[in-house]
This record gives C-alpha cells, structure tokens and sequence, in this order.
C-alpha cells in the first residue's frame, strides 16, 4: 500500500492488477519517478477509482503500455473492459501530474468522466504519444493542451483542451 487510499504505489513494473469494490477508492495505481523506472506496462485496474492510473512527476522517458483501465470489467487478459454496464467513475482513466514527456500505446480506458487528463494544463512542454488506444464512455475523451503529439490508429481524436483536466483530482497536492 502507498499513500492513504491508493491501492498501489510503485515506480513502474509490469503484470500488476489491482481491483477494488471499495468507495471511496481514491488511485489504483500511483507511479512516481522517485520509486522506479517510470513505466507500466501489461497493468490491469479494475473498480470505481477516482484515478485509475496516475503518473505524478514521472519525468524523461514515462511510458504506459498493454494496460486495461476499467470502472466495471475482467482484467483476465489486461485488455478486458467490459463496455455496456452501468455506472461511471465520476474521475479520470489516466491522470498525468508534471510529466509533460509520455508515450501510451495499446490501452484501454472504460467508463471513467474523463479519460485522459494532464497538468498543468495548457502545457506547452507536452509532447505525447499515443498509438493504439482507446476511452469509451467517457464525457471529456482527452484533457491537454500544447506542446508537440502525435496520435497513431485512436479512437477518439484529441480535444486538445483543458476541459475536465482537474476531474477526481483532490487528494494529492496540486
């Protein structure tokens, strides 16, 4: 366990699933550049977090790859949400804090409002990356603005603005 209410607080690493029935659950996932090597891949989050990931200060070189991010699914093959159920996680699939260099390929973002979130927002020091991924029903798909990207094979494209950027955010400093 990290900090109070996050399921998970690591550097980075892979095959790591973690579900939760628990409300309020505030992160399932909590990475920070400090603890390890920044990446995650083939991560499975599963239950009504207020953040599913959350990348804070990962720095040069964050990535997340091969990951499932569902309100309500089977994290089995870490590429399972299950789409269709009711309900929705009144926060974000994948909340990025102070990490304005990341790569996100093959993941999948379920029921969450918001998708994917940066900040500061707007951030013209973001480069992103994103290839292979999708966020389905979710009310603000991405939440960034500035900076270089570059989106291969997404579903939806990006708003490029900073609506929704601050949403299930609260519990750690700003």
């Amino acid at each position: 366990m990290g900090a109070k209410y996050t399921a998970a607080e690591v550097g980075g690493g892979y095959y790591i699933d973690v579900e939760s029935s628990a409300t309020p659950c505030t992160i399932g996932i909590y990475i920070n550049g400090k603890n390890g090597p920044n990446t995650l891949s083939y991560a499975a989050v599963n239950g009504p977090f207020n953040i599913g990931i959350y990348f804070d200060n990962a720095g040069k070189g964050a990535s997340l790859s091969y990951a499932s991010i569902c309100f309500h699914g089977s994290t089995e093959n870490y590429d399972g949400c299950v789409t269709g159920d009711k309900g929705r996680s009144p926060g974000t699939g994948l909340y990025i804090r102070k990490t304005p260099r990341i790569s996100v390929d093959y993941t999948e973002i379920d029921s969450y409002a918001a998708g994917f979130a940066m900040t500061p927002c707007p951030n013209k020091a973001n480069k992103i990356s994103v290839d292979f991924s999708t966020f389905t029903n979710t009310v603000f798909a991405w939440s960034y603005a500035g900076g270089k990207h570059e989106f291969f094979d997404d579903a939806p494209q990006p708003q490029r603005s900073c609506r929704g950027s601050r949403i299930g955010v609260g519990v750690f400093p700003p």
